[in-house]
């Protein structure tokens, strides 16, 4: 995962299955070569605020304790009973009893330095999937795509004009081309033709398919209506040779120790 967007995304289904609740807020850090992900209750928390005197709507980000596990050497001393530790690389939470009096002078919350990130305080009706600098990013992406239609709009645009000035010279020289009509029959007779030339040239192909050195050609015609070939083999080649002319949908059969094929244009 390369954008923090996605690994949120991914977020809920790995936090659930620790137990969180799906209504509540979900951010992700990296941390090294790895994601952190971090679940909160915003309700709880906007409760602890009010409970402590301060208005929620004055909160615009949080800091999550997993950010700070770089300057817990020591233990981070929150009141006179608990503290935050680093457990194995994961901040957690211990009771001032349980540790170890080692005379070094334990740190308070004066002691760090604020994370360089920070989260937006999410409601549980706020919950955004993307960030202020993601959207930056797809806003400057959308932007240069935006640029790249309009040029690609204008070179359209350009050979468009030279399309139309091109007929144009050519109706001007032939003045019948103007109508449409005419056009249109013209159209029609070429294409007519260009079908009937490779059709012709697709059965050429396929009766050159049946020469080999066990058979030959010994005679071709076509005229405008029909075509007609004899190839000459011997009488135990001929049945694969009619299998194979069969598969190639040509009209063939067999004529004593020759291959006849006899069929129409389309």
């Amino acid at each position: 995962m390369k954008f923090s967007f996605q690994a949120r995304r991914v977020a809920p289904s790995v936090m659930e299955e620790l137990g969180t609740d799906p209504s509540w807020v979900y951010e992700v850090f990296r941390e090294g070569d790895q994601w952190v992900f971090v679940a909160y209750n915003p309700q709880e928390i906007t409760q602890l605020l009010r409970q402590i005197g301060c208005p929620p709507e004055k909160v615009r980000k949080l800091y999550f304790a997993q950010q700070l596990v770089d300057e817990l050497s020591s233990p981070l001393i929150l009141n006179d009973q608990m503290a935050l530790i680093d457990l194995d690389d994961t901040v957690a939470l211990a009771p001032l009893s349980l540790l170890p009096d080692s005379g070094a002078k334990r740190k308070t919350l004066s002691d760090l330095k604020r994370p360089s990130q920070g989260f937006l305080f999410k409601g549980a009706k706020s919950r955004h999937w993307i960030e202020r600098k993601e959207l930056t990013w797809i806003a400057t992406a959308l932007l240069l795509l935006g640029g790249a239609w309009t040029i690609e709009g204008l070179r359209y645009h350009q050979a468009l004009t030279k399309v139309d000035r091109t007929i144009q010279e050519a109706i001007e020289a032939h003045p019948a081309l103007a109508s449409q009509i005419t056009r249109s029959n013209i159209h029609e007779k070429y294409s007519l033709i260009d079908r009937q030339q490779k059709q012709r040239r697709e059965t050429l192909k396929k009766i050159g398919r049946l020469i080999s050195k066990n058979s030959k050609l010994s005679m071709l015609t076509f005229d405008k209506k029909r075509y007609s070939a004899i190839i000459e083999a011997p009488q135990n080649h001929l049945g694969s040779l009619k299998k194979m002319a069969d598969s190639l949908h040509l009209p063939a059969h067999i004529d004593g120790k020759t291959l006849r094929i006899e069929g129409r244009w389309q």
